[in-house]
């Protein structure tokens, strides 16, 4: 199969570590640091025995899909599924956040969208013809500060609410965890990609500075920043192989805002360079 040669389209979501000075390593005369994100974040929420028993439930299934591409895509039991599709890209639609530290929120909004059917290509996220939930909206259900960015945990129950992201299925949640190692990274984005149709949201350091992997939508001077992006799609099976397809919304702010692809590696490890943790 042929490669899809995605263009860098505007797309962005980031918020950075309080200690940059507001002039940014030679940033462009409109662009402005990035504000506040945590500098670990690794604080999980606290769940119901429902919410613990779906949370396990898509974990088991996403056993059952790493299963089933080592297998070669044959169902190995009754309880696993078939292999997923070498290649599965969402129809997101990026939005810009509106203010440095609303990467999360951006980011957040993009999923809602999905899951409700808005597809408007319309960037702004304050407009609600175009937008299920406005970014403010869902920046005050996650707590959102300058100081301090959107936590994972409070952009997780952001996500979770009644009036957020419609689940595909009635036992399904979103969860703030651990992206394991490269493969169980790769996985968890195959699994609520291609079974579930719903994005992941990553936590990242997109253009740390010091360290060989960035993002294709950083192309600017390395700078410490904590940063949101939705993780849209995958292109093969083999995870030291693979492509990544993501929205980012920081146009303005060091980095892009549009759709763009990264391997797998580089998007584990930028992920990495964070906290190693993702909402899935």
């Amino acid at each position: 199969m042929k490669h899809p040669k995605v263009v860098p389209a505007v797309l962005f979501g980031l918020s950075i570590a309080m200690a940059l000075p507001t002039a940014v390593l030679g940033a462009k005369p409109e662009e402005v640091a990035p504000a506040g994100q945590l500098e670990v974040d690794r604080t999980t929420t606290i769940k119901t025995p429902e919410q613990q028993a779906w949370a396990k439930a898509k974990a088991d299934l996403a056993a059952d899909v790493a299963a089933s591409i080592e297998g070669g895509g044959a169902a190995q039991s009754e309880s696993r599924i078939s292999g997923p599709p070498p290649m599965k890209i969402l129809s997101t639609n990026f939005r810009q956040q509106k203010t440095s530290y609303w990467c999360g929120p951006a980011s957040a909004q993009v999923a809602i969208n999905l899951s409700r059917g808005y597809f408007f290509a319309k960037k702004g996220g304050e407009d609600p013809d175009t937008n299920y939930r406005l970014q403010s909206e869902i920046a005050e259900w996650a707590n959102t500060t300058a100081s301090a960015g959107t936590s994972g945990a409070n952009l997780e129950n952001a996500l979770n609410r009644p009036k957020a992201v419609l689940r595909p299925t009635a036992d399904w949640i979103y969860v703030f965890a651990g992206t394991g190692d490269l493969d169980a990274f790769h996985n968890k984005v195959v699994t609520d990609v291609a079974v579930y149709g719903m994005p992941l949201i990553s936590l990242v350091r997109p253009n740390e500075p010091g360290k060989e992997f960035h993002l294709a939508s950083w192309q600017g001077p390395a700078i410490h920043a904590g940063h949101w992006i939705v993780l849209r799609g995958y292109f093969g099976l083999n995870a030291s192989g693979a492509t990544i397809y993501y929205n980012d919304s920081s146009e303005g702010y060091q980095g892009g805002t549009g759709a763009y692809g990264d391997s797998a590696l580089t998007m584990w490890k930028v992920s990495h360079y964070h906290s190693d943790m993702i909402i899935w």
